[in-house]
């Protein structure tokens, strides 16, 4: 599939835009054998929404706009067609954790550290690229955003424009349940596909600093992360402990192999007479001074 197709029509040309989603390829498994396309991912996304909705709405006390939610869902990931769909595990620069995620996490940096499975008093510098690159990150896609939406004609251009700041900013309850979905979605495939963790090297602590910042924002979510959590760690998809660091190297013998007993009192501190001296030490059991010669012993 190519944009080498342009229809006359905005409007059509804009539905021929977003059939190239299916192109985008994620960095979870849809399968065992391939990757997602963020198209999956988008249509899993507005699924869940619909299926827990009524518990959103019962845990929040809130009438919730499931229209809205199904349209976040939708087209919140629009812009990678473009942008490009970098991993929140990535190192690279276009891949880190959102600054969104890293101020609503408990204790600051944690979901920033979160890709390399690092504790925040260690990764400063980490902490503070991530930051930097995520904000790289927003610039590009919002830029891909106005660009895209705001050449289609009204109503349809303002309010993909209006939905895609709401989820950016994350402050309305449908836009921090949809973020919520989109965070756990690919811990979710990991584990249904078998994929597990092995290629960002995370451990169950570092996958909570990733997700917990976003799916705290509902009950049923913190549920169904919690199990998913807990199923991987059980199938072997997801180690509960980092790896024990590997014990310290031990230290260089200062003895060459085969070195003379001189050598060996010597290393020690001990005063050792020229070769053929006698050395005068006492008997065992003794207590006397009498003469031994070491020699040739």
């Amino acid at each position: 599939m190519t944009d080498s197709t342009n229809f006359p029509h905005p409007l059509f040309d804009f539905i021929a835009y977003t059939a190239r989603l299916r192109e985008v390829r994620r960095h979870n498994n849809a399968t065992a054998l391939r990757k997602e396309s963020v198209a999956e991912h988008s249509w899993h996304l507005a699924m869940v929404s619909w299926v827990l909705h009524a518990e959103f709405e019962r845990e929040s006390g809130l009438s919730l706009d499931l229209t809205r939610m199904l349209k976040l869902c939708l087209m919140h990931d629009l812009v990678e067609i473009d942008a490009g769909d970098p991993s929140a595990w990535s190192t690279d620069p276009a891949g880190t954790v959102s600054p969104t995620d890293a101020a609503d996490a408990t204790g600051g940096p944690d979901a920033a550290s979160a890709k390399a499975g690092a504790t925040p008093d260690t990764t400063a510098d980490t902490t503070a690229g991530a930051t930097a690159d995520a904000a790289d990150k927003a610039r590009l896609e919002d830029a891909v955003a106005h660009e895209r939406f705001g050449a289609l004609p009204a109503p349809l251009g303002p309010e993909l424009l209006a939905l895609w700041r709401e989820y950016e900013d994350g402050e309305t309850p449908e836009a921090r349940l949809v973020r919520g979905i989109d965070r756990l979605n690919p811990a979710l495939m990991r584990l249904l596909t078998g994929q597990g963790w092995g290629d960002v090297g995370a451990d169950a602590a570092a996958l909570d600093r990733l997700q917990l910042p976003r799916v705290t924002a509902s009950e049923t979510l913190t549920a169904l992360y919690t199990e998913v959590r807990e199923a991987a760690v059980t199938r072997g998809l997801l180690p509960r402990w980092p790896p024990p660091p590997p014990p310290p190297p031990a230290p260089a013998s200062r003895v060459r192999p085969g070195a003379s007993v001189r050598a060996l009192l010597s290393g020690a501190g001990v005063q050792v007479p020229l070769s053929g001296a006698g050395i005068q030490v006492p008997l065992s059991g003794t207590g006397s001074g009498h003469p031994a010669d070491l020699r040739g012993r």
